[in-house]
């Protein structure tokens, strides 16, 4: 089984070419999106997240270099649907999408609502935050269920790795996980403190407004569509 390790690095021992600062455009830039965002979305947290560097394949596990030197309010910032000029290829943060299967082999959505994107269905998952102080991106994967869902770790049968997903143009870099669970999705259902909106077998990306009233997460369009491709 694949992990994927996070190895932190400290911003005094990064090479010239790992740096990065915000120059000042690009922090007025900044400064002004999220003033927007903040009118729209109340409580906004401007946590530090963990800029991507390198990786490389060891031993059939995956060694993520990181640091922790970028705000969230960076990152919405630079790549805001306000912003006259996306800013691409500037840094990607990293992030994940957790796909849950029930032990009846049912998948679903959850509705999200935060951020600076607008209310959609989405998988589970999020930001790795220098908060969360962890070692590698499954123990992320087992906190996201549980704080997503509300269910321990004991409701968690496998964690499967399956790919990363470069997605420059919001700048992240996803890694994408499958998670099954040992309830069956009706039991799911009853002990979950959030609604599901159950994938039917024939569904698609293409036909998503066929099945659901809610759009889909926006950064999950592609996600999907290279996975349906994929597996």
């Amino acid at each position: 089984m694949t992990i994927c390790i996070l190895e932190k690095v400290e911003e005094s021992f990064l090479d010239e070419n790992q740096k990065y600062e915000i120059n000042f455009s690009d922090r007025n830039l900044i400064e002004k999106n999220w003033e927007i965002l903040n009118k729209r979305r109340k409580g906004l947290y401007d946590g530090t997240l963990l800029r991507f560097l390198s990786l490389k394949e060891k031993e059939n596990n995956l060694i993520i270099k990181v640091v922790a030197d970028v705000k969230y309010k960076d990152l919405v910032g630079l790549r805001s649907k306000y912003a006259n000029i996306l800013k691409k290829d500037i840094f990607q943060v990293i992030s994940c999408n957790i796909f849950v299967e029930t032990s009846d082999r049912k998948s679903f959505f959850i509705e999200r609502d935060a951020g600076d994107w607008s209310r959609a269905l989405d998988m589970v998952g999020g930001f790795i935050q220098e908060k969360h102080n962890i070692k590698n991106v499954e123990e992320f994967v087992r906190r996201r269920v549980f704080e997503d869902l509300g269910l321990g770790e004991n409701y968690i049968s496998e964690i499967v790795f399956l790919d990363t997903y470069d997605t420059k143009d919001i700048l992240e870099l996803m890694f994408l996980y499958k998670v099954t669970l040992k309830q069956n999705f009706k039991e799911l259902q009853k002990n979950s403190k959030v609604q599901l909106f159950e994938i039917p077998k024939d569904y698609s990306i293409q036909m998503h407004d066929s099945f659901f009233v809610l759009p889909v997460h926006e950064p999950l369009k592609n996600v999907l569509k290279y996975l349906y491709d994929k597996y």
